[in-house]
């Protein structure tokens, strides 16, 4: 025996699950590894990005092998 609510409910739960897609992003982003002149990384240093556009500043602190990620940055002219 089917329990008549079932159906509906399904049928509603179908149709929401595809409203849950990513969306296309426009930022960037800008990853690198600091490092000196002999090539030895360079860690715990500031690394900043600035938009000329909109004279936003953007920094991060290297990890302890130089890495650095500059995420959600927006474009610039």
């Amino acid at each position: 025996m089917q329990c008549p609510t079932m159906r509906p409910c399904l049928l509603t739960l179908l149709l929401l699950l595809p409203v849950s897609l990513p969306a296309q992003d426009s930022r960037g982003q800008i990853q690198g590894r600091v490092t000196d002149p002999s090539g030895a990384t360079v860690a715990s240093i500031s690394v900043r990005a600035t938009n000329s556009a909109t004279n936003v500043n953007t920094a991060v602190t290297t990890s302890n092998s130089g890495d650095f990620l500059l995420p959600f940055l927006a474009p610039g002219t």
